[in-house]
């Protein structure tokens, strides 16, 4: 089962990533669900439908930093979310049933996502 939990993770951050929302519709569970900090999807349509509707305010985003744990059906990466100038620390926990994702909760602090990039440091 851990193979097939980091492929599915893995296929699950290469659609993200690459825009290909249909993507979605072969990896995720018919009873999927989705809990974030902002947002809560039931089935994959809905969360189709969440991230086509939240991919314009991100443009391309990025994955960076990321480190996993993988425990038979569950995994949890830990990465730092980049869309635009925003770098924002996120955590999410997935759980794989049928070889597929069944459920996904994401964790982050949304006040994160909307303040303004820091400024470069400077020195005397």
């Amino acid at each position: 089962m851990t193979d097939m939990t980091r492929r599915l993770v893995d296929a699950y951050y290469a659609a993200w990533g690459s825009g290909d929302f249909e993507r979605f519709g072969e990896i995720l569970s018919d009873d999927f669900r989705f809990r974030g900090a902002i947002d809560r999807a039931d089935g994959p349509a809905a969360f189709v439908d969440l991230i086509r509707r939240n991919a314009p305010m991100f443009g391309e985003v990025g994955f960076g930093d990321v480190r996993r744990v993988v425990d038979g059906s569950r995994a949890v990466n830990l990465y730092v979310f980049e869309a635009g100038p925003a770098r924002v620390p996120m955590a999410e926990a997935f759980e794989i049933r049928d070889d597929r994702i069944a459920r996904i909760d994401l964790y982050f602090d949304p006040a994160a996502l909307m303040a303004p990039a820091s400024a470069p440091e400077t020195r005397p």
